[in-house]
């Protein structure tokens, strides 16, 4: 038994390395760090490995957890949960991506929102703030009595009721049987089902639209004579993410994006045919790119400009007629 020893966990490792340009992963298990922002760290060297998401990282997860929340309707923060070495830390800690981990319903989220539909019915009742009646300070098991008073009000067939049983392996003895019905913990009442789905296919929709993106904001041109031509070309982002996160940089997992100049070494007097940009930030980041080129035989050149993340643009370089 080791890492990816089973079929299943290989395959979606293989999967993951075949498709680099993969930029953000959500899974649905045990961990959750959307329903509380984790905490970051500052790397404290390269030979150490990171045990906490990179500081310059925590802003993304929190941002995609104000998302996460507000699609399914919550309105603050709920217990996050971890699950070291699982595929989501994998997919950070090693590939650089931004990873997210979310339980896919939990009785916790459901206490909550049930809490979020009274406010709404009863804005200004002050009664049962605590969830408990009367003066009962006991807060022995209140996790636990929470979530049985809200299967009892909402899926009472999740629990069933303790009672004694005739047991061969402890004759004379007194044997009880019950409790939570598999999974019940874990996945939604049936009649909850499509109402969980839609919010998490809302979550989903617009996680896809956080991807980096990016394109050519200005090309610039300039005759400086004999046929010697001063280019730039600005490069921008306008998705939410960078084309790379801190972590991605660290892992060096996540290749720099790239400017591709279709013309010859033997044309540039400063700058190179390939150029490697430095990370470019979300939400209209821009990296500009200067060449001096000698081209007396060309009037337009092209390039590409390739990122990892967050795909690949082609424009043209329109060189003026000297004056």
């Amino acid at each position: 038994m080791h890492p990816v020893s089973e079929a299943e966990t290989r395959a979606i490792a293989d999967f993951v390395v075949e498709h680099p340009n993969v930029g953000i992963v959500v899974t649905y298990g045990d961990a959750d760090n959307l329903s509380k922002t984790p905490e970051g760290a500052r790397p404290v060297s390269r030979r150490k490995p990171m045990t906490a998401i990179d500081e310059d990282d925590v802003g993304y997860y929190r941002a995609m957890g104000e998302v996460y929340r507000a699609a399914l309707g919550l309105d603050k923060e709920l217990e996050g949960a971890s699950a070291g070495g699982s595929f989501s830390d994998w997919m950070y800690y090693h590939r650089g991506r931004l990873s997210l981990a979310a339980r896919a319903w939990s009785p916790a989220t459901a206490i909550e929102l049930s809490k979020a539909a009274e406010k709404k019915e009863e804005p200004n009742s002050e009664s049962d703030k605590s969830g408990k009646s009367g003066g009962d300070d006991d807060k022995r098991n209140e996790k636990e009595r929470k979530e049985l008073k809200w299967f009892d009000e909402n899926a009472a067939k999740a629990f069933v009721k303790w009672r004694p049983v005739e047991h061969p392996d402890f004759p004379n003895r007194r044997v009880e049987v019950g409790g939570y019905v598999p999974f019940a913990l874990t996945n939604p009442p049936a009649a909850m089902v499509e109402q969980v789905t839609a919010k998490h296919i809302n979550f989903l929709t617009t996680a896809a639209q956080r991807l980096p993106r990016i394109g050519v904001r200005k090309i610039e041109t300039r005759h400086l004579g004999l046929s010697v031509y001063e280019v730039k070309i600005e490069v921008e982002n306008t998705g939410f993410l960078p084309t790379s996160l801190a972590q991605g940089l660290t892992t060096r997992e996540v290749h720099p994006t790239r400017l591709v100049v279709d013309l010859d070494d033997k044309y540039f007097l400063s700058g190179a045919r390939f150029t490697t940009l430095p990370t470019i930030r979300g939400s209209g980041g821009v990296v500009e790119a200067r060449y001096t080129i000698k081209a007396p035989d060309r009037k337009k050149i092209g390039f590409e400009v390739v990122s990892m993340l967050g795909g690949r643009v082609e424009g043209t370089i329109e060189l003026p007629d000297a004056k």
